[in-house]
């Protein structure tokens, strides 16, 4: 907690400044590391807004007015950083030709129709280029040779860092004619995206919240704390 008020309660009546109510030279800056709490980059509900900065203002009739600035708009890294969530989906057979094998994460899927001769670096092949081709939002990535399939957050809202971490891709493959069921051609039939970080600490830049503040509350205020 940071207490800033207007008037100087510490020192003697007869030495104490007089009242500042510009809060223009305000500075707020400071250093702040989670652990093992919710990160403000975090797209969980904030039950107690722990990705804002709250500003109690006190008003003249003995009233306070709460005022919420949100870290992230402000805050820049200065350990870490952010690291896009991805998933790894790998080939263990192929739905036969003239079939296809896809990708399905979120509501998009892609998929590859197998040609006569592809082995299953091949398809792996496909898809990804399908997945780069047509998604405004997710990248992927192949090896020469391999029949995995790495899938990328790339700029889906709401999924940067660890947030990405919870959402799920999933195999499919298309029925052969005459078949009930389609062939297994997944080494697992889903992936959970990992691997997604946020910076570790970031940094609350000098004055720039201050100016924040003024913003939303411009008048001189008796007192103000910050926490």
């Amino acid at each position: 907690m940071i207490e800033r008020n207007r008037d100087n309660v510490f020192e003697h009546p007869a030495l104490r400044n007089l009242p500042d109510g510009d809060l223009g030279g305000l500075t707020l800056s400071y250093t702040e590391e989670r652990i093992n709490a919710i990160p403000f980059e975090s797209n969980l509900y904030p039950v107690v807004a722990c990705d804002q900065l709250r500003l109690r203002v006190s008003n003249e009739d003995g009233s306070e007015t709460v005022y919420y600035v949100k870290v992230a708009d402000h805050a820049t890294p200065v350990s870490g950083s952010s690291v896009p969530a991805s998933a790894i989906m790998t080939l263990k057979a192929s739905p036969g030709t003239t079939y296809r094998a896809g990708l399905a994460f979120l509501e998009e899927h892609y998929y590859y129709t197998v040609q006569d001769g592809d082995d299953l670096a091949a398809i792996a092949a496909g898809i990804a280029a399908n997945i780069n081709e047509l998604s405004h939002d997710f990248t992927a990535s192949h090896e020469d040779g391999s029949a995995s399939v790495t899938v990328i957050w790339a700029s889906y809202p709401n999924l940067s860092g660890a947030n990405g971490n919870r959402i799920t891709v999933y195999g499919f493959a298309q029925i052969p004619d005459g078949a009930s069921q389609p062939v297994d051609i997944w080494e697992q039939p889903s992936v959970t995206f990992s691997g997604g970080t946020f910076p570790s600490a970031t940094r609350l830049p000098d004055r720039i919240l201050a100016a924040a503040l003024r913003e939303i509350h411009p008048e001189p205020t008796a007192g103000i704390i910050v926490g």
